[in-house]
Order: C-alpha cells, then sequence, then structure tokens
C-alpha cells in the first residue's frame, strides 16, 4: 500500500493522485491509506483539505458507517448530508456532525443542520411512511449486519419528494486476519405515500484480502422496480419494503456464493495445464518415481567403477 502510495502521489505541489487513491481505500482502511500517505510525502505535502476533499470523495461512493454511541451507527452518505461535514442520523432524527479530517464526530455532538429536508415535513404521509419504514429496517440491519453479537452496520431512510431513499451500509473488518468486506445497497421506494408503490435499487459488495497478496472483489447489480403490493398503511408498506429487500439481498449473496465456488471448482481447473509438456500423462506410480531418483547415482557409480 505505501509504495502505492508513493507511486499515486503525483508531481511536487500536487494532492490530486494521493486523493483519488485516498478515496478508494478498501473498506474500513481510509485513515490507514490516510497515514501511510502522510508518512509519505509528510503533512505539508498532504495538508488536511487534501484529506477533508478525498473523505467528501470516499463517502460518496463507498457509504462507510460511524459509530456516534455505544451501539449506535450512522451512515455517512450523501443522500443525508445536509451541510459540510453534517449528515442526517435518520433513526433519531438529529443531525451529526463530523471532523471530514479525523473521520470522527466532533466536538459539540449533534448539529443544527435542516434535517426536515430529507426527514419530510411533520405531519405528511411521506413522512409516516418514512418513519414506518426506518423502524422496520432498523430491525433488518440489526440482523444482516451484526457478527458474534456485535452490530457493524446501519441504516438510513430519506424523503425525496414522494419517494424514499433507502440506504443500507454493513462494514467488517478484520485487519489482524488479513481481510476486510462491505455490503452496501441503496432502494428508492417510489410513490411511498401513494396507491401504487414500488421498489428499485442495487447492490454494491466489497471484499479485501491481503494476506500474501491484494485481492479485491468488486460486484455491483442493479434490481429494476418490482410493485409493493398490500401496501395500504405505512406499516403495511414497512413490512413490504423489508420482504422485498431481504428476498432480493438473500438471493444475491447466494448468487454470489456459487459464483465463489465455481472459480474454486471449474474456473481454476480449466486454467491449470491438461497435459505436462512431456505430452505424457502423470505417472501415479511411487515406485517409478523411487527407480528415477536412484538413476543418477546408479550413473556415477559405474563411472567411478570404470
Amino acid at each position: 500500500m505505501a509504495a502505492a502510495a508513493a507511486a499515486a502521489a503525483g508531481a511536487p505541489g500536487s494532492t490530486d493522485g494521493a486523493q483519488g487513491l485516498l478515496a478508494r481505500s478498501p473498506p474500513g482502511q481510509f485513515d490507514i491509506v490516510a497515514k501511510e500517505i502522510r508518512g509519505i510525502v509528510g503533512a505539508d505535502g498532504f495538508p488536511d483539505a487534501a484529506v477533508a476533499a478525498a473523505r467528501e470523495a470516499h463517502l460518496k461512493s463507498e457509504r462507510p458507517v460511524l459509530e456516534v454511541g455505544k451501539g449506535h451507527f450512522v451512515a455517512l452518505c450523501p443522500e443525508g448530508q445536509v451541510g459540510p461535514g453534517k449528515f442526517v442520523d435518520s433513526k433519531r432524527a438529529a443531525v451529526v456532525c463530523v471532523d471530514m479530517v479525523t473521520g470522527k464526530p466532533s466536538e459539540g455532538g449533534d448539529g443544527d443542520g435542516d434535517a426536515a429536508a430529507v426527514l419530510g415535513e411533520a405531519g405528511s404521509p411521506v413522512r409516516a411512511a418514512r418513519e414506518a419504514v426506518v423502524g422496520e429496517l432498523e430491525t433488518y440491519a440489526g440482523h444482516a449486519f451484526s457478527f458474534r453479537g456485535t452490530k457493524h452496520g446501519a441504516v438510513e431512510v430519506f424523503v425525496s419528494g414522494e419517494d424514499l431513499t433507502v440506504v443500507l451500509s454493513g462494514v467488517k473488518t478484520r485487519l489482524d486476519n488479513f481481510w476486510a468486506a462491505q455490503w452496501q445497497s441503496t432502494w428508492t421506494v417510489s410513490g411511498a405515500a401513494g396507491a401504487s408503490p414500488s421498489l428499485s435499487g442495487s447492490v454494491r459488495v466489497t471484499t479485501h484480502y491481503f494476506e500474501d497478496g491484494n485481492v479485491q472483489l468488486r460486484a455491483a447489480k442493479d434490481f429494476a422496480a418490482v410493485p409493493l403490493k398490500g401496501a395500504a398503511t405505512p406499516e403495511k408498506l414497512a413490512e413490504a419494503v423489508r420482504r422485498a429487500i431481504a428476498d432480493t439481498e438473500d438471493a444475491y449473496q447466494a448468487a454470489l456464493a456459487a459464483v465463489v465456488q465455481s472459480v474454486e471448482g471449474e474456473t481454476m481447473r480449466d486454467l491449470r495445464r491438461a497435459m505436462p509438456l512431456s505430452g505424457q500423462p502423470m505417472a501415479w506410480n511411487l515406485n517409478a518415481h523411487r527407480f528415477r531418483r536412484a538413476l543418477p547415482s546408479a550413473k556415477s557409480g559405474a563411472g567411478s567403477s570404470s
């Protein structure tokens, strides 16, 4: 990673290359990469403004999660950003201030941004739908993004006109075991307060494994709109949204697992040479191999006797 950081640092006085590298950091490793870059070019060569700009670009594409209280996570995403370093926590209907250099909640706690802009007007049908959906999906996220009883993901639900935008993001890292992974999905509930709502969205998966190498898997898939039936009330809508998302994500995860299995069982096998360079099948005969190993010593013995 350090070598890549040095190569990407760019011309003296320019931070564009390093910013791009940092913005594409693997899951949960933004601050590690930032430290590596600064270790190479120095803090003056990569100032706080460059780190903040890279983090801004990173959250727009990766939607990382931030723990803002014990066991409470917020997905930092452009859909919920209401100002520089200000992000809406849609579960608590509050604005969280984030230090864009360190990535930590800044002093002062909740900010004073206009959360109503993305939460919907009080008393409106679409806001009632949002509150029901975020409550239902909070339970789903707690189940989907937990590992050995520890939660590591978040859900956010925002209002956009008459629609809802759902953001699900889970990040799990075990850097001591050389791996990290993220699952993120974004969904649109069209006509959330109407008579015929529908759901469409996309899923992105990133895994990073770096023991004795550096391998990343990046997969993405878009899902066309499907009707949400039986969603006559906010509560029924929330249940329909949860079922549709859970079914779609479970099916996609199963498909990814099948692909991984096929790589091991078929793709890697197809890459193997069918025959050795000699053109002869490998002889799995232990006695034959013992005889072959004995030939050089026999020749040397014959030469010495003559």
